[in-house]
């Protein structure tokens, strides 16, 4: 066992080295190994802080499960989660974020496409009614579905839970 000095209250200690330098760390073992990897791979290459980039998968996870599956034993829980990430500013907080979120991000801009596009995600053709002159047919106007919300006003988000 190594003898080391206590960094927060300069008391010496006899724990071992390892165990010093592990006790705070993110618990990436509770990971599957691909994810692992992933992990990993964004450390050693994108100089992502390790607790960040897992937070980060493990929120964009969350989001991407959302209300599908919900858990159930004496009450329910679904996969909603709420994840804020600090340090000091230039730690690269945004990037473990943008890395994690790239997919969902992705999904939203296929939304806005077909959204722009008019598609309304009924692709029925209205040629075979035929109306009277005394009845209204109004056309399914497409709404923008969204993952990620931007616009945290109150009217900005009752807009994104009607159409989601």
């Amino acid at each position: 066992m190594n003898i080391k000095e206590n960094r927060l209250s300069g008391a010496a200690t006899t724990e071992p080295l390892m165990s010093l330098t592990n006790k705070n760390e993110f618990p990436c073992h509770i990971f599957p190994k691909v994810v692992q990897e992933i992990i990993h791979d964004t450390v050693e290459c994108l100089n992502f802080p390790k607790d960040f980039i897992a937070s980060a998968l493990l929120h964009a996870a969350s989001t991407a499960i959302g209300n599908t599956y919900v858990s159930s034993w004496k009450w329910s829980e679904t996969c909603c989660s709420w994840m804020i990430l600090i340090g000091r500013p230039g730690v690269n907080k945004s990037a473990p974020i943008l890395f994690a979120y790239a997919p969902i991000a992705q999904r939203d801009k296929q939304f806005y496409e077909e959204y722009s596009q008019g598609g309304s995600g009924n692709d029925e053709s209205f040629e075979e009614f035929e109306l009277s002159d005394s009845e209204e047919f109004a056309i399914p106007k497409s709404e923008l579905r969204k993952t990620i919300i931007t616009d945290c006003t109150i009217q900005g988000l009752v807009v994104v839970h009607q159409n989601n």
